[in-house]
């Protein structure tokens, strides 16, 4: 119960402070503050000015700063952090943030709540890097590749990419009107004047063998850039540049998740050079693959009723996977964490996790760089989480959900995005789905959409029965989305957090009031301890053990054995 004495943490504000010194830049261009992870509430002070102010836990802030460094001497950077639920009790706060009224988008997985995982904690801090990133006046930004077609001895992959002039604000770019108002939609109704200026650019392209080192395609384009002042397109609505080119790669390497072939990754790199010199480079590791759903074998019961047979690279399989929450609670995680729980996946030969939205959406970029190098298929939940939001700030969760597209949409992993968990898409409330649904559609087209889950022939089952009974009752459902049975961990485990005689003593009743008071610290780590928690627990318990009268590493050996019996089952 050591967690309890740290209640206190989101109720205070918390300053990061740091210095740093930066050398004296002749051609500075441009400098951005980019915070990957931050929230919930922040502001941020760069040498005694207020850069602004943050909502958010998915990305962000991010800040032109060019006005406020310092070169050739120290720089002082202040950051101020306070919890979504920062000033509100705990006890009002139980009711908030399940409930129609929540303003906070933070899945309910990730915000205090004694009844499931979380208890005592909300995730607030800055929790991923800091970085200055500093471009050149000219670049390019936001490289999308995808694989749009694989033949015998070809694939036929596309590349965009947006060139960024110098005189164009991109922390100002107003991608649509979904606050009010449709000037973005008539935005070049007038016309459009591809006025081109005598400014040309080159951007090279190299796709690169990870494994061998072996370059397979490089090639280098000319392109002019037109005069952005007389695209006619309304000056609020103007974006960068794009450029586009089909890539055609011989006998290419394809990637493969677990057990159908071998994950084969390209080193991509896109270079702009102007006047010959460089000025940019953007390198990311890409897979060439197509993946996609196909009908099931199973009786179609409703209109809306989904596709779920996976298919890779034109092989059909029975696709494997789990659930994947929070490592940790307040995510102190790095790279070796993430390899070892992906580790263990990748060696009980696990094809997909979905990330689930009520607990940690999105992860670390480093989480889909071992997916993508272990072989394993990501499914992604959108932070949408168990009910509609209609208090939700459309505009916040719009740019929160596109920050995150645009992150991770390259990586060859990631195949499925899903706009949550448990929510109803279908409520008209629920207008946040639909945000999400019109962003994915336009900045990463290539994925496989679903609304939620459960949805479209998907079940989410917690029923106690013997587990063999799954063949019989669900055997034509095209996807089981979640299941399980709720296990305790090793007796070691609480051995090291109960005290002797807890530990020691009988449980007389499990699942009771008596319990909650004799085993104050047992239940205090049962997650979902309630009437709906228990019941998903004693029938898989009772079968083994007399539950009336238990010992806690009796409870402990019962539910590991009885887990074990279930997953073999599934």
């Amino acid at each position: 119960c050591n967690s309890r004495q740290y209640r206190f943490v989101d109720q205070r504000v918390w300053y990061y402070r740091r210095t740093f010194s930066l050398a004296d830049y002749k051609d500075l261009g441009r400098a951005f503050l980019c915070f990957d992870g931050a929230g919930y509430f922040s502001r941020v002070w760069l040498n005694g000015e207020l850069l602004g102010e943050h909502e958010g836990l998915f990305g962000g802030p991010i800040t032109e700063v060019n006005g406020y460094l310092k070169f050739g001497q120290e720089n002082e950077l202040i950051v101020e952090i306070t919890s979504c639920n920062y000033g509100i009790p705990d006890e009002e706060w139980a009711d908030i943030y399940r409930s129609p009224d929540n303003k906070f988008l933070v899945p309910w997985n990730m915000v205090k709540d004694s009844g499931t995982s979380n208890g005592d904690f909300s995730t607030m801090g800055i929790y991923r890097d800091v970085r200055l990133e500093i471009v050149p006046p000219l670049h390019i930004s936001r490289p999308y590749l995808t694989t749009e077609s694989i033949g015998e001895d070809f694939a036929l992959l596309h590349l965009s990419v947006e060139i960024v002039p110098q005189d164009l604000e991109e922390l100002k770019m107003v991608s649509n009107d979904c606050n009010g108002g449709s000037g973005y939609v008539y935005g070049y109704c007038d016309g459009m004047n591809t006025v081109y200026t005598d400014k040309e650019v080159e951007i090279e392209i190299s796709l690169t063998e990870k494994k061998s080192g072996t370059t397979v395609y490089k090639t280098t384009q000319t392109q002019r850039l037109y005069d952005s002042d007389k695209v006619g397109i309304n000056p609020k609505y103007k974006e960068a540049q794009f450029f586009e080119k089909d890539i055609c790669i011989k006998n290419p390497k394809l990637w493969y998740p677990i057990g159908l072939g071998n994950p084969e990754l390209y080193d991509v790199r896109i270079t702009l050079f102007s006047d010959g010199k460089m000025l940019d480079r953007q390198a990311f590791d890409f897979g060439i693959r197509e993946f996609k759903l196909e009908k099931t074998a199973g009786v179609r019961m409703r209109a809306r009723w989904g596709k779920f047979q996976a298919v890779i690279n034109g092989k059909r399989f029975f696709i494997k996977g789990m659930n994947w929450t929070p490592l940790d609670q307040v995510l102190n995680l790095d790279e070796r964490d993430y390899r070892w729980a992906l580790e263990l996946i990748r060696n009980q030969n696990v094809q997909l996790i979905r990330v689930w939205g009520a607990g940690n959406a999105p992860e670390h970029d480093v989480f889909y760089k071992i997916c993508d190098e272990l072989g394993i298929l990501v499914w992604q939940d959108s932070f949408i989480s168990n009910n509609s939001n209609p208090a939700w700030d459309k505009v916040l969760f719009q740019r929160q959900q596109s920050m995150y597209l645009y992150r991770l949409r390259n990586h060859p992993s990631l195949v499925i995005h899903c706009s949550g968990n448990e929510n109803n898409p279908y409520d008209k409330t629920n207008a946040c789905v639909w945000v999400w649904q019109y962003e994915t559609e336009d900045i990463d087209p290539s994925r496989i959409r679903i609304r939620t889950t459960p949805d479209k022939g998907i079940a989410h089952i917690y029923h106690g029965f013997e587990p063999c009974w799954y063949r019989k009752l669900y055997k034509q459902l095209p996807l089981i989305g979640e299941a399980g049975t709720h296990s305790f961990p090793n007796a070691k485990t609480f051995r090291q957090l109960l005290s002797e005689k807890e530990y020691e003593t009988v449980i007389e009743d499990f699942g009771s009031e008596k319990m909650a008071k004799s085993h104050k610290g047992l239940v205090n780590h049962i997650t979902e301890n309630d009437s709906w928690g228990m019941l998903k627990k004693i029938p898989a318990l009772s079968h083994m053990c007399d539950t009336k009268n238990v010992t806690v590493s009796t409870l402990c050996e019962c539910s590991g054995i009885s887990s074990y019996e279930y997953y073999q089952f599934m």
